[in-house]
């Protein structure tokens, strides 16, 4: 028995499921297959101790440990954690290894760790362009790739739950770097201190809970067994059930709570009792602390005085602090306060760290520092940050490494520091955050300043609300970026300058509309932009040209959308600047969605390729990759899809920005589709929708409904979607499209009173309803099989007109979100409607030629099976023998596809063909299958019996009679049996 030691680790207890959980991880990371390891847990409850015990397994198996920690403070820097990671690395390597890891990455990886730059120039400051930031994780994800060529890594990034958003971003992608290397990532974080904007936290939680290639492990309290073997582990004696459950019912079962107690107790020397028993119940008259806080501050009192007082200040500086800065604002005779620093560090309330150039100390636990610090008030703290900053400047001056510490200190100096030094620091800090692609930090610290900066001086304001729109414009088209430039907008309308409210208007626009919408306020701020704008300003004018003309994309008016878009391709090209004609061509593409545009749309697209190396923005080639994968797919050129695809897919691999990581899953899903590997294609298109939560991208939720119609489409299976497309209806009433889609899917149904209903309201004034923009075609695809199935001969023709261009192409909708097939497939069911024949079979044998050529077997066998409807009624032997061929054809590609209601038609068919009573399925009578096709048709009991003079009792006993045979329990179930056995039309 005896007394815990202050310098003893405490045993890790009741881990051992976790433990071993990280040891197999270790392995597997060894062999190539790393991990992502999310550890989630409130304070104290052991996620250090667990990482320090596989910290020991990983070095016993040759790996390289490295630590890096969040730090609580907006101001500081962006990726401290992974600064420190970095640094770990370049100290542990010889100059030969790390030249070979920084490889050809120095100038990003510098504008984190200067000393890489080696002696290439320092990077410059100024506001970096789009693709720096994608370059930055690039670069560091690269570093770790080569380094853990060298010796396996096992990286741990403490305290996540205080990463600014950038930091957490880019830990985010080292979810997706480990899985493939030699590589293990822990990161720890409270759940309970996830608070905007640490938002991209819980994020990075959701993140690692859907992936395959991370671990959560959530920490929860010890068990009273847990806690009673704790403390035989620490003090060598049995606490007994009652002294367990004291403790326990006091601690909660927090491990640090639960050691803290037992050395408050050791150091009054209460923990045993005289006859030498372990003592863990409340004296009278004096409990036990109950709180951790109130541990700590029994345990601070016995510090004296100085050393408090010194703490205090400590706490102030930081979870790690500098002791000469400390020095210099604590007063003191230098041997004081090393005496002072001595007694915290014996206490175990500090402990020093090992760093080159530097003395400094930490804080054993942050809350002990979180303690002293509610020991303060607001006054005194106000004073203590004032004194620090003025220490560090005058110790090292207002340096690039020093400005952050400033900008933090100042800040909370509050009214009792310079106004116009603190924004010049909080500036100054925000631009080396953005230099470091560190946007969320940087639109902080710029919000920061602007509350700073007096009411009057307006310019200032503007051009600081401008900086904090632009950092967050950079991550995604947020409604805190939007009203930032709203507000700027105002200020720059107030003083009349142009060029502020250009920025403002470019701002607000987000980056792609939302479909079949159009954001009036936006088109208001760009046009007065454009009235404000200098004439001879050509790139600015082109910039807010181009996206008046994306904004107006949804409008109903595709000339003047198309016009604008051409006006800014041609002040592009007069600027020079070849990012903003990259821009404008990405727009104008949007713009020429009309058929006869092709071949223009796949040149614009094939000129933004080369813009890329013109630019030095490699992103900017898949500008152009992704629509010519869309107008490829049209042109019915398959194989170049297929390597468009595969090199889009290698660059947003090799840039791992999540956004193009989303639109290569949709087209990669989009081509299983269309091919018929429908469960792939489901598979696929889940996961462009996961990646897309990560790459908050508009349209995500748009393009996979689009993709599971297309799959429950050909499965079979729409009826499962009418709940979700019939509240879309509701809630979108003016959105044609959900009119289109329930009409389709009441076809599906057989509810065809309900699809007639549908049918004829987006028909009205021969189909003005109809969306003229990149959305039509999918409406007009969806409205010709309605109209086929509902043998609508007038609106037949016009829809006809609609799709005529099309002959000879695949139907593509959304650049790439599916390929339903050859437009001549809904050319011949159009002309089927119409009674024109001939003409109908001279789409189909087309629509054949074309799927057959580009594998589209889905859209074959549709073709084939409606083909062969038509041949097999005709009388000559050749007709109908090529009939049965396709429908042998079809039914092959129809099972091989799981398009199980095509499979069921063309078996009934064929079943007919051969004498089988195709008319008498499952035993029915035939005046029971004439009952049946009117119920299919959605008539009533009576109208049934009117039109085939039975009495209303005779016909409900049909209606029963056939319910029971067919397994029916309602007039849709049944209107679904005879569409599958093929009796739902003669």
């Amino acid at each position: 028995m005896g007394n815990p030691s202050p310098s003893a680790p405490t045993p890790l207890t009741g881990r051992a499921g976790e433990l071993g959980q990280l040891a197999a991880l270790v392995d597997s990371a060894a062999d190539g297959r790393g991990n992502f390891v999310l550890i989630g847990g409130d304070a104290g409850i052991g996620k250090t101790r667990l990482c320090d015990e596989a910290a020991a397994i990983a070095c016993e198996r040759g790996f390289v440990v490295l630590r890096g920690q969040c730090l609580e403070g907006e101001e500081a820097l962006p990726y401290l954690p992974i600064v420190e990671l970095i640094e770990a690395v370049a100290d542990m390597l010889a100059p030969d290894e790390l030249y070979r890891v920084v490889g050809a990455s120095a100038h990003q990886l510098a504008t984190l760790v200067p000393r890489l730059a080696g002696e290439a120039p320092a990077p410059a400051l100024p506001l970096p362009s789009d693709g720096e930031r994608l370059r930055l994780f690039t670069a560091v994800r690269d570093f770790f790739d080569r380094a853990s060529r060298i010796r396996p890594l096992l990286i741990i990034v403490e305290d996540m739950h205080w990463a600014d958003a950038a930091t957490a971003t880019l830990v985010r992608n080292l979810l997706l770097f480990a899985g493939a290397r030699p590589v293990l990532a822990l990161a720890t974080y409270r759940p309970g201190e996830v608070e905007p904007p640490q938002g991209a936290v819980a994020r990075l939680a959701e993140d690692a809970h859907r992936s395959r290639a991370a671990t959560v492990i959530q920490l929860g309290e010890l068990a009273r067994p847990d806690v009673a073997q704790m403390v035989e582990r620490i003090t060598g004696a049995h606490p007994g059930e009652a002294g367990a459950e004291a403790l326990f019912s006091q601690t909660g079962g927090n491990p640090f709570f639960v050691e803290q107690v037992l050395k408050h107790l050791a150091e009054e020397d209460r923990l045993f009792d005289a006859a030498g028993t372990l003592h863990l119940q409340p004296t009278e008259g004096e409990a036990v602390p109950e709180s951790v806080r109130l541990v700590i501050d029994r345990r601070l009192r016995r510090i004296d005085e100085r050393c408090r007082v010194a703490l205090a200040t400590a706490a102030v500086l930081g979870r790690s602090f500098d002791c000469a800065v400390l020095a210099d604002v604590d007063g003191r005779a230098p041997g004081e306060l090393i005496e002072a620093l001595e007694q915290a560090e014996r206490a175990r309330v500090v402990v020093a760290e090992t760093r080159p150039r530097e003395q400094r100390m930490a804080f054993t636990h942050d809350l002990i520092r979180q303690t002293l610090l509610t020991q303060l008030s607001s006054a005194r703290g106000q004073q203590l940050h004032l004194r620090i900053a003025e220490a560090i400047e005058r110790r090292y001056g207002a340096t690039d490494d020093t400005v952050a510490d400033l900008a933090h200190h100042y800040l909370r100096a509050g009214a009792a520091a310079d106004a116009a030094h603190t924004i010049d620091c909080l500036v100054r800090t925000a631009a080396r955050a953005s230099a470091a692609t560190g946007f969320e930090q940087a639109a902080m610290l710029y919000r920061d300043a602007f509350d700073l900066v007096p009411p009057a001086d307006r310019a200032r304001r503007c051009e600081l609300l401008l900086l904090s729109g632009e950092a967050l414009k950079r991550v995604s088209d947020s409604e805190e970026a939007r009203a930032a430039f709203a507000e700027a907008a105002a200020y720059a309308r107030a003083t009349g300058d142009a060029a502020q409210f250009a920025r403002a208007a470019l701002g607000f626009a987000r980056s792609w509309p939302a479909i079949a919408s159009v954001d009036e306020l936006c088109v208001a701020l760009l046009r007065e932009a454009l009235e404000m704008a200098p004439e001879d300003d050509a790139a600015l004018r082109a910039k807010l040209t181009s996206r008046l003309a994306l904004q107006l994309l949804y409008s109903g008016d595709p000339e003047r959308s198309k016009r604008l878009a051409r006006e800014s391709v041609t002040l592009a090209r007069r600027s020079g600047d070849g990012l903003t004609l990259a821009r404008c061509l990405q727009v104008l593409h949007a713009a020429l969605w009309e058929p006869e545009h092709l071949h223009e749309r796949f040149d614009v697209a094939t000129e933004i390729i080369p813009l890329a190396a013109a630019t030095g923005e490699p992103a900017i080639a898949m500008w152009g990759q992704r629509p010519r994968i869309a107008d490829l797919a049209e042109m019915g050129d398959f194989e170049a899809v297929e390597r468009e695809l595969e090199a889009y897919e290698r660059d947003a691999a090799a840039f791992r920005q999540p956004l193009f990581l989303w639109q290569s899953a949709v087209r990669r899903a989009m081509l299983a589709v269309f091919r018929g590997q429908l469960d792939e294609g489901e598979r696929l298109a889940g996961r462009a929708l996961e990646t897309g939560r990560q790459a908050e991208g508009q349209n995500l939720v748009a393009a996979f409904g689009g993709q599971l119609l297309v799959i429950r489409w050909l499965q079979g299976r729409l009826p499962e979607l009418e709940p979700l497309v019939a509240t879309s209806r509701r809630n979108q009433p003016q959105a044609t499209i959900w009119r289109a889609v329930l009409a389709f899917i009441r076809i599906a149904q057989c509810r065809l009173p309900e699809a007639r209903a549908e049918f004829d309201e987006l028909a009205t004034h021969d189909f003005a309803m109809v969306p003229r923009d990149d959305t039509s075609l999918t409406v007009l695809v969806l409205a010709s099989l309605v109209a086929h199935a509902l043998d609508d001969a007038g609106r037949a023709g016009q829809l006809y007109a609609r799709l005529a261009p099309y002959a000879g192409r695949n139907i593509v909708v959304s650049e790439g979100v599916a390929c339903v097939g050859a437009a001549d497939h809904y050319l011949a069911l159009l002309s089927l409607a119409q009674g024109h024949k001939e003409e109908a079979a001279e789409h189909f044998e087309g629509a054949l030629a074309v799927d057959e050529r580009t594998g589209g077997r889905p859209w074959w066998a549709l073709s084939a099976y409606e083909y062969a409807r038509l041949l097999l009624a005709r009388r000559a032997t050749a007709d109908r023998r090529r009939g049965q061929e396709l429908l042998r054809a079809a039914l092959g590609i129809a099972r091989d596809c799981g398009m199980r209601a095509l499979q069921d038609q063309i078996q009934a068919m064929s079943r007919g063909r051969a004498g089988a009573a195709p008319e008498r399925p499952d035993g029915l009578t035939r005046r029971e299958i004439e009952v049946l096709r009117l119920v299919a048709a959605g008539q009533s009991t009576r109208e049934i019996s009117t039109h085939l003079v039975l009495s209303e009792r005779t016909t409900s006993r049909h209606i029963t009679n056939i319910y029971a045979k067919i397994g029916a329990r309602n007039r849709a179930e049944a209107a679904a049996y005879a569409l599958r056995r093929g009796v739902a039309r003669d």
